[in-house]
């Protein structure tokens, strides 16, 4: 068994990791970690921001959008924006289920990570990854993450690390062995954002997303989506927003619909994806996948590609349950949402 084997032993180490008092530095400087935790990408440019909701801020991004023109344009929608605009209509009449005092948004999500190593020469490699999320509505939760079967995504990679001294392979996980069980207090300081402030109008909505989206490297298209699905992922998305947000989507140039996408676990939805070529020699590409039927999330998947042909840095994950449940070590949910 290899380092990164030995960081948790069991898909739920309950009860080993650490816990803090509520409203405590500690569990402040905890939350902010956390939030702030890549989940596809270990290390490297692509992060999930940290979901912090300045109220300012929002104001003067929804306070813009009165001068924005209608969502809708004048020619016909592509078959991608038709679907989006269809789950949007079904997931506005899904039922509320917004969390109560003493409940949490439970996410269980498996997936493969990339990993950026720092050595020179650099290298990626991919790790297996499982992860639970707990998260109440006043920020308080927990996580419970494992990694293992570090593998590489090309020969060139693995020739890399060679070079470098084959280091052990989890010595390129920055800060990830001190969280891979903890659980918060309430936030005393930044809080989760609290989507039920969060515009349904889609119009003021699109200039919230527009503001947020960051992805030097793929585009502003791709940093909107991305920015979408982070509203959906290890939270409770109230059904006026998700409707607003997959009209949102439906609206973002690009995306093309592929009817039978796959994980690869063989998890299956209809996918929405984007495709970059804003590198020269490399082709990205993203896709969102949700139920076809509920209009939920079951995964997302993204990758480059050569012009060569090969595939490098491939990471994906799929949403296994989502649901509220009672306690920090509960994972039977009470009431299934978004998944």
């Amino acid at each position: 068994m290899n380092m990164i084997d030995q960081l948790i032993a069991g898909p739920d180490p309950l009860g080993e990791g650490a816990t803090f008092e509520s409203q405590s530095s500690e569990a402040e400087q905890m939350f902010q970690k956390v939030i702030a935790l890549p989940r596809g990408r270990v290390a490297g440019v692509r992060r999930i921001r940290p979901r912090v909701l300045v109220a300012s801020a929002a104001a003067s991004i929804i306070g813009a959008a009165s001068i924005l023109i209608p969502l809708m344009g004048a020619n016909a929608p592509s078959a991608a924006a038709s679907e989006l605009q269809r789950l949007s209509s079904i997931v506005a009449a899904a039922p509320d289920a917004t969390l109560a005092p003493g409940q949490y948004e439970y996410t269980d999500s498996v997936g493969l990570g990339l990993v950026e190593a720092v050595e020179r020469p650099s290298y990626n490699y991919n790790v297996k990854m499982h992860r639970q999320f707990w998260i109440g509505a006043d920020g308080s939760g927990r996580i419970a993450m494992t990694y293992s079967d570090p593998t590489f995504p090309t020969p060139k990679d693995r020739a890399a690390w060679v070079s470098a001294g084959s280091p052990e392979l989890s010595g390129s996980l920055p800060d990830m062995q001190s969280i891979t069980n903890q659980s918060w207090g309430a936030s005393s300081g930044s809080a989760p954002i609290d989507e039920s402030q969060l515009p349904t109008d889609p119009s003021q909505l699109f200039a919230y997303v527009q503001a947020k989206a960051n992805n030097p490297s793929a585009g502003q298209n791709f940093g909107e989506l991305q920015e979408i699905a982070s509203l959906f992922e290890e939270r409770y998305t109230p059904p006026g927003l998700a409707s607003a947000l997959l009209t949102v989507a439906s609206e973002i140039p690009g995306i093309t619909l592929d009817n039978s996408a796959t994980l690869p676990d063989a998890a299956a939805g209809m996918g929405f994806a984007l495709t970059s070529n804003n590198m020269a020699g490399w082709t990205f590409k993203m896709e969102l996948i949700l139920n076809p039927t509920t209009g939920s999330v079951v995964g997302e998947k993204d990758w480059a590609t050569s012009n060569s042909g090969s595939t490098d840095s491939l990471r994906w994950t799929h949403f296994v349950t989502q649901g509220v449940v009672n306690s920090i070590s509960q994972t039977s949910a009470t009431t299934k949402t978004n998944i």
